[in-house]
């Protein structure tokens, strides 16, 4: 005669503690950790990088380009269902106390010095940054050094080979004279840690003096906040 197994379920032990479930905080911490790098800033800001490319840098808190926003989306399009913002401050706070126990890491913005050169981020979606040595300059796509953008930050223009300074005077309506003194202003925004010269035109009106300054400071820093007052 054929003896009957037992049902599975009778044998659970009724008196074993039930694994609790994951709150949404801690889901949304878990998460974190899955798809960021934390890490905090020598002023003790907390911020993430991604494990994969492009590393462009989250600060915990902020606006859109947040990892708290961030961590909303990908929760959102995981579960079906947004988490509530109890359980995202709940989150960000131990995100905060974690971070807050590592060494710091220095962020950078635009540029920065490294290896006896300079790297400047272009600012576009990709991380992409040119890596300046004396001799010459390249893009890369991986940026040795980490940049912090903000609302502000805007993208440059892709650099090419091949391009001389002159073919810039022929779009400003500037004096021979007051070329190298333009040159040595925009060359210099291009240094972190040192005072910077501020660019002020003069001449009669309807000179294109405010065309030119909007044209240089699209050059190398082309934030959306010109864009509204141009």
């Amino acid at each position: 005669m054929t003896e009957k197994k037992p049902d599975a379920a009778k044998l659970v032990d009724k008196h074993a503690p039930e694994v609790p479930k994951k709150s949404q905080a801690t889901a949304l911490v878990d998460l974190a950790g899955k798809l960021f790098d934390l890490k905090v800033t020598p002023e003790g800001e907390p911020f993430g990088v991604p494990k994969t490319a492009p590393h462009l840098v989250r600060m915990l808190r902020g606006g859109r380009t947040s990892l708290r926003a961030e961590l909303a989306r990908v929760y959102f399009t995981r579960c079906s269902a947004a988490p509530s913002q109890a359980a995202l401050a709940d989150a960000l706070t131990v995100l905060t106390g974690q971070a807050n126990e590592l060494d710091a890491t220095p962020l950078h913005l635009p540029v920065a010095r490294h290896g006896g050169g300079l790297v400047l981020d272009l600012g576009n979606a990709t991380g992409q940054v040119v890596v300046i040595r004396p001799g010459g300059w390249e893009v890369v796509k991986a940026s040795p050094v980490l940049f912090r953008r903000t609302e502000l930050t805007g993208v440059l223009p892709y650099p090419v080979h091949g391009a001389a300074l002159g073919e810039l005077w022929e779009l400003l309506n500037v004096a021979e004279k007051y070329r190298p003194v333009i040159a040595a202003g925009l060359v210099s925004t291009l240094m972190p840690d040192m005072p910077h010269p501020v660019t002020a035109l003069t001449g009669e009106q309807d000179t294109g003096k405010t065309s030119a300054m909007s044209m240089l400071a699209a050059l190398l820093d082309p934030s959306p906040a010109q864009e509204a007052y141009s």
